[in-house]
């Protein structure tokens, strides 16, 4: 339907009445999109992938309103699914659609513990009916620390994660003669995943590079220097609530006529791709492929090469958000730019992992002093920051001479430098 934008109708909501980043907010708009619509398709001749996500958001404590965003994420999905269930009950409320709200909800807010809490959840659920579910946890970093460690009862997650992505059975056998008895994960399971973390670094290293677990994710970052406004906390919440609640209802309408679509189909939508699509995710996965291919010991190259697989998915996402069946070429191009800009951050962090630790702690530096050079503080500013880091008057002295030899910055008078990167 033309003019129609369900991605941008949240963004426009959440930029009215806060300061929450960009990237957040996108990631917010496609995890709304992927667990109300995404659970009705499948994109065809694609390896059998459907349109989920599993969306990190990552930045320093208190920065970027992480919590925030996924609060208002929640708000949308309660009345979509409250909206969805009524009209699927003849448009009356009563104590039959309740149970299957909460059932909803229940499947939309699972959270850390361990993976074999999660399976018995998942299987649970699905005998009340529930076909879609989501991992929404604003403490996703726990997780990490507990893949990262592989011991206590978070041991195994990584392995669990990569098995819903993209819809695989599980089974787990445990000894009878301790009482215990054998889990299975049935296949299909349609789950998504919107996490938040602090800063993305703290929880990859070459463990993490080597999981398959790291190439599901999409992680949004945010800098305190990209907080580009501020907004009071004593904004008007409650104004934003009804506006989510409504846009909400307007997404449950939608999924409602999904449901009846996907019953003529026995099962999935088919959300197709044109020709142009084709042919430039043929290239894209090749291209991603060979040079994982020509250098297998590059964590990057191995974190990238289904990096097509998301930007099939994120494409699918935007002709959801708009209403449309096919994904157009126009929507691969702009999900290819968002999947790339959600990479940049591991691409740094990845290559570090190789770099000895002397030369790392001169990247920090240097990296932290191009930080305070875009904020407009003069060269004796930025020493005195510095110093707080135990750089002195003459290892400063090198790190700018690096940054003038790299052609990172250049002099723009005697008391201050312009970073050109």
């Amino acid at each position: 339907m033309p003019g129609i934008d369900l991605i941008s109708d949240f963004r426009e909501i959440i930029y009215s009445y806060s300061d929450i980043p960009l990237p957040f907010v996108e990631a917010g708009g496609f995890s709304i999109i992927s667990t109300c619509f995404g659970r009705f398709y499948y994109i065809p001749k694609a390896r059998g992938i459907r349109p989920n996500l599993f969306l990190v958001l990552s930045s320093a404590p208190h920065i970027g309103r992480r919590s925030y965003i996924i609060s208002c994420v929640k708000t949308v999905r309660r009345s979509a699914f409250k909206k969805y269930l009524t009209l699927l009950n003849n448009n009356k409320y009563d104590d039959s659609v309740t149970n299957r709200y909460y059932s909803e909800i229940k499947a939309h807010i699972l959270e850390s513990g361990s993976p074999e809490g999660l399976i018995d959840d998942i299987e649970y659920l699905k005998k009340l009916e529930v076909n879609s579910f989501c991992l929404t946890s604003p403490e996703f970093g726990k997780i990490l620390t507990g893949i990262i460690e592989a011991k206590g009862y978070q041991a195994g997650f990584d392995d669990l994660l990569c098995r819903l992505w993209s819809g695989e059975s599980a089974y787990q056998s445990f000894s009878h003669r301790g009482g215990g008895e054998s889990r299975y994960l049935s296949p299909g399971t349609y789950f998504n995943l919107i996490g938040s973390t602090q800063k993305i670094h703290n929880y990859i290293h070459e463990k993490m590079a080597e999981t398959g677990v790291l190439r599901r994710f999409l992680i949004a970052s945010v800098e305190g220097t990209d907080m580009d406004k501020w907004e009071s906390p004593l904004e008007d919440h409650e104004a934003m609530v009804k506006e989510l609640i409504k846009l909400g209802g307007k997404i449950g309408n939608r999924m409602f006529q999904l449901h009846a679509k996907a019953k003529q189909t026995e099962k999935f939508i088919p959300l197709p791709y044109d020709n142009k699509v084709a042919e430039e995710v043929e290239r894209y996965s090749k291209v991603l492929e060979m040079s994982a291919r020509a250098d297998d010991e590059n964590p990057y190259l191995l974190y990238k090469v289904n990096r097509w697989e998301h930007a099939l998915k994120v494409a699918g996402n935007i002709a959801l958000s708009k209403l449309e069946e096919q994904i157009k070429f126009p929507y691969f191009e702009q999900a290819q730019i968002y999947v790339d800009k959600n990479s940049v951050k591991i691409k740094t962090i990845l290559e570090q992992l190789k770099v000895p630790d002397k030369q790392k702690g001169q990247e920090k530096n240097l990296n932290a002093i191009l930080r305070y050079f875009k904020l407009g503080l003069s060269r004796s500013d930025v020493q005195k920051r510095m110093s707080a880091y135990g750089v002195h008057a003459k290892e400063y002295g090198e790190l700018i001479a690096i940054l003038l030899t790299d052609g990172k910055i250049k002099a723009k008078d005697k008391t201050h430098f312009e970073v050109l990167e």
